[in-house]
């Protein structure tokens, strides 16, 4: 699985599973799709699985 295909599944999750407010899941989704533009930019795994080996 990758980043972007995480974060999707972990902003519905707070959507329809904790039913958070629209303002809180656009808070999340704004800081984790900013952290995978950060992976993109360092060069870094995007495949979670990658991610934990060094």
């Amino acid at each position: 699985m990758n980043v972007k295909h995480a974060v999707d599944d972990f902003l519905m999750y707070l959507a329809i599973e904790k039913n958070y407010s629209e303002n809180t899941v656009n808070g999340y989704s704004y800081d984790l799709k900013t952290f995978e533009e950060f992976l993109v930019r360092h060069n870094r795994a995007l495949e979670l699985t990658e991610m934990y080996a060094l």
